[in-house]
């Protein structure tokens, strides 16, 4: 495919999309392969024209729709780029191996210890903002583009999905009255009820929000804001392989205790199997705190763990939440197993901030009801 020189450089088309200049660098690092490279080109370049005419007119529907191409193509490339320049460490392999391939190619499904979970869609929203704030989230299923199919149960059943035991302080666990497996794992009741529908697999997203014109930030701050930037997006994908390792671990014990890993539903007139795990483990990180706050305070140890020894991990510019725990996380020893980082991560978390009252740490302390 070729691009008429006069309509459009592509070099200009990135920088266009990408003021901060990081795309020319992924351009020409040596983890990117040539063909690589003109690949990166091209799918951008392919938009090309209807970006340009979304800028220059009212857009139309499908300028609109190739707007949003370019930006979602924009976002993973970024993420993709700021994992690939992370210094060799524990977390950079783990990121490199389990979040990845996530992300670019999305793979149509994952194996967890045998058993497959659909992954639909994949996606890095790069939104902005008129603050002079950068703001990031993750969610594990965010069915924006379409909804799976719809499953429902052949009768409400209520199953015992088990808590990975990192979740608790040892004093927690032997305190809990709660239901317990045959070798003492504290086990969650999660309904599925007849009448409501539940959905198979994942569709992860990673949003980062940052303002919409950087020259607003203080000059002194500069340095301070675009390593924030940067860390925003290690951040928000060491928590997706928290999650990663937290399913995969899930499954793991209910294999050990015997525990069935699929139900029988109704689906588009017809009645199947279906894996009941995504839907669990959806309901454990985004329906209780305790969960939710683990994930994403054990997400900042991470992401700092990982930036170890680039420009991020200076004093001097980094903000002054992580420069307070700088020490403490700096000490902990994640280990070197997918199982090691998510319990040490967890139990870093619990023992940093459960004595600490704080608006954040109140709800990780709330959510000691199970």
């Amino acid at each position: 495919m070729s691009i008429n020189k006069e309509q459009i450089s592509r070099r200009a088309v990135i920088q266009a999309l990408l003021p901060f200049g990081w795309v020319s660098d992924a351009i020409q690092k040596k983890s990117f392969t040539t063909a690589s490279r003109l690949s990166l080109l091209k799918d951008i370049a392919i938009f090309a024209p209807g970006f340009l005419g979304a800028c220059s007119s009212k857009p139309s529907n499908s300028q609109l729709k190739t707007e949003t191409s370019i930006l979602a193509l924009a976002g993973k490339l970024r993420l993709i780029n700021e994992l690939d320049t992370l210094p060799i460490s524990v977390v950079e392999q783990l990121l490199s191996t389990r979040v990845r391939p996530i992300f670019e190619p999305k793979p149509a499904s994952i194996k967890y210890d045998g058993l497959e979970v659909k992954i639909w869609d994949s996606s890095v929203v790069l939104e902005k903002t008129k603050e002079p704030n950068i703001e990031s989230a993750f969610n594990l299923r965010l069915f924006s583009d379409h909804l799976p199919e719809s499953l429902f149960p052949k009768k409400s059943e209520t199953r015992q999905i088990p808590y990975i035991d990192s979740i608790f302080t040892d004093s927690e666990r032997n305190s809990l009255s709660t239901s317990r497996a045959k070798d003492g794992t504290i086990m969650l009741d999660i309904n599925f009820p007849a009448d409501k529908p539940f959905y198979e697999g994942f569709s992860p997203e990673i949003t980062i929000i940052t303002p919409s014109n950087p020259e607003s930030i203080r000059q002194a701050d500069q340095k301070t804001f675009r390593n924030y930037e940067r860390f925003s997006f290690i951040k928000e994908a060491c928590r997706a392989l928290l999650i990663d390792i937290l399913t995969e671990e899930t499954i793991k014990k209910m294999h050990n205790l015997g525990l069935d890993l699929k139900m029988e539903v109704n689906a588009s007139n017809t009645t199947r199997q279906a894996e009941i795990v995504s839907e669990s483990v959806y309901k454990i990180v985004y329906l209780q705190s305790r969960v939710t706050s683990l994930t994403n305070f054990a997400s900042d140890l991470l992401a700092v763990k990982a930036l170890q020894g680039t420009e991020f991990d200076d004093p001097k510019n980094m903000a002054p939440d992580l420069l307070q725990l700088r020490p403490s996380m700096q000490a902990v020893n994640l280990g070197s197993s997918a199982k090691e980082v998510l319990d040490n991560s967890f139990r870093w978390v619990l023992n940093t901030y459960l004595d600490i009252n704080t608006p954040s740490n109140r709800l990780l302390n709330k959510a000691n009801n199970v």
